[in-house]
Parts: structure tokens; sequence; C-alpha cells
């Protein structure tokens, strides 16, 4: 019983021994604008085990279950997983451990966790989470209202500005002489008047 003591622990020292990898993400909490592409960014640094893939999955918010969507290897390099992702492209490298990739035409609905994976025989899987924040600039409008307004016997011209589906919250300003007006909304749909 003695012997099967030492001997697990000795196993249990050489499997901490052998895992050597770090992951490292050069940016974990990226922002970009709608339309624009985001890089995402991981490395496999000290190890000099056998790459076996590079998994890439995500959690967003158009689809909130963690699920694989792009697998890299050394022998037949990108591949999507089930056909989807024209917009995903591989720009890392397998042999420098770089796993990479550039989401294109980013929207709203691509915010979220993405997981890269490095599989390495033999100590198995390194991952790291990035988290993608997706900005939307607010569409900006100001309407005059014609005839001016007529309250009290003094004529005042209405205006309204609008400052819509903006992420994160759009800040809207009015000045008029020495009066300032500040509103922020707590939506993507919020208008002002």
């Amino acid at each position: 019983m003695k012997n099967q003591t030492y001997l697990w622990v000795l196993v249990g020292i050489f499997l901490m021994l052998t895992q050597t990898g770090v992951v490292i993400s050069y940016n974990g909490r990226p922002t970009v604008t709608q339309g624009q592409h985001a890089d995402l960014t991981c490395e496999l640094i000290e190890t000099d085990e056998e790459l076996i893939q590079i998994s890439w999955q995500k959690s967003t918010r158009g689809y909130r279950a963690n699920h694989n969507f792009f697998i890299i290897t050394p022998t037949y390099g990108p591949s999507h997983v089930k056909g989807r992702g024209d917009r995903v492209g591989f720009i890392g490298n397998t042999t420098a451990l770089v796993g990479s990739i550039r989401l294109g035409d980013v929207s709203l609905t691509d915010e979220g966790v993405y997981t890269c994976i490095f599989t390495v025989f033999p100590s198995g899987p390194y991952m790291t989470e990035i988290h993608l924040n997706v900005q939307i600039p607010p569409v900006i409008s100001v309407a005059v209202e014609t005839p001016p307004v007529v309250a009290e016997g003094q004529e005042s011209i209405l205006a309204t500005c609008t400052a819509a589906n903006a992420k994160p919250p759009a800040e809207v300003t009015v000045e008029h002489g020495q009066c300032k007006t500040t509103t922020e909304s707590d939506n993507l749909n919020q208008h002002y008047t």
C-alpha cells in the first residue's frame, strides 16, 4: 500500500513537471467598432511539445452556448467548423505556436467570450479567454420644428436631437446661452428632445 502511494505521488509530480506551456493573450479584452475587423491573438510559450491543434471556441450574443467554430492543425491548416466562418481567417503561425485569428466585419452578435485552446502532446490542452467588446457609433439626427413655437408672447425654436442605437450609450449635450443640459441613454434606442 505504501509503495502504491509513492507511485501516485511520483506520477503527480511527473505530470506537473511536464505541463510547462503557458498561453498568453496579447489582447484579453479588445474593443472594436461594428463593421471593423477584430484580431484575437494568443500564443503558447515555454514548451517544446508537439502541437496537435489549435481550437477556437466562442460564446457570443448571437449564440450563447460555448462551441468550436475554427480549428487549425499543423498538417491541414485552418478549417471552419460546420462550414461557417467566411469572416474568420488565421493570421497566426503554427510553427511559432501563434494561434491568432481575424474576425472580419464584426457585428454586435460577435460580442462575447472567445477561447483559444492549444492541444499539445503529451501534456494536453492549454487555453485562454479573450473577451471581445463591440461598440456601435450613434445614429445622430437634428430636426427643427417649423413654424417656431409661441409661448407667453415669446417665439422659440424647438429642436429635437436624436442619438440612437449607440453602444456604449450616447451622451447628448444641448447648450443655450448659459444653460447646458447633458443626458445619457441607458439602452440602444434612446431619443432626446
